[in-house]
């Protein structure tokens, strides 16, 4: 009888316990070893599944921008524009309060990608799409006259720096910072300020 195939789950419980690794010791300073200790496996199997340090990074981080990569699904969905922000906004909060016992690995990503090809061209790429999703559905907010005509482009930049600014209120002082309040209140906002208001025509 064949035996299974157990890969998948090892994988996946590597990276758990480079996630939480990492969070603990920092991208920077954990070591293969440290990670190999915590999935309790050899530091030569744990190479089979990752050939570098470099490669279990960029595993790790895909794995933790995924869910707010798939959010973004979202902002292509049925309903205006203001309905499909608030409901990218509301689950991109649910999933950053998620995050928040992880949230250094989201800094040390930053500080790393500079001096690491593979982490900045990750890092770009979810940036741009996020940023690209945000400007189509504004553009849609402004084409059905919702919106004000308004540079998108800069609106979507305020929106990301508003949320990533907020992260980072939180990874501080989590209970000043109020995720979910604030940032509805910051969407609401922004709303208000591009919203057209009633009896304008376009």
């Amino acid at each position: 009888m064949p035996r299974p195939d157990v890969s998948a789950q090892r994988t996946a419980e590597i990276l758990a316990a480079a996630t939480e690794t990492f969070a603990r010791l920092g991208l920077g300073s954990a070591r293969m070893e440290d990670v190999a200790a915590a999935a309790g496996v050899s530091k030569g199997t744990l190479y089979l599944y990752f050939k570098s340090k470099d490669a279990l990074v960029a595993a790790l981080l895909q794995a933790l921008f995924a869910p707010r990569t798939e959010a973004l699904t979202l902002l292509d969905g049925a309903g205006t524009a203001e309905d499909r922000l608030t409901r990218y906004i509301s689950a991109t909060l649910a999933l950053l309060e998620g995050l928040q016992s992880r949230i250094s690995l989201v800094f040390d990503a930053f500080a790393l990608a500079p001096r690491n090809e593979a982490v900045r061209q990750l890092m770009a790429d979810h940036l741009h799409a996020y940023h690209a999703a945000l400007v189509r559905t504004l553009e849609h907010g402004v084409a059905s006259g919702e919106f004000r005509p308004v540079d998108t482009a800069q609106v979507a930049a305020l929106l990301m720096a508003l949320f990533d600014g907020l992260l980072q209120m939180a990874a501080v002082d989590p209970e000043a910072a109020a995720l979910r309040t604030r940032g509805r209140g910051a969407l609401r906002f922004v709303l208000d300020a591009i919203r057209r208001p009633p009896g304008r025509s376009a």
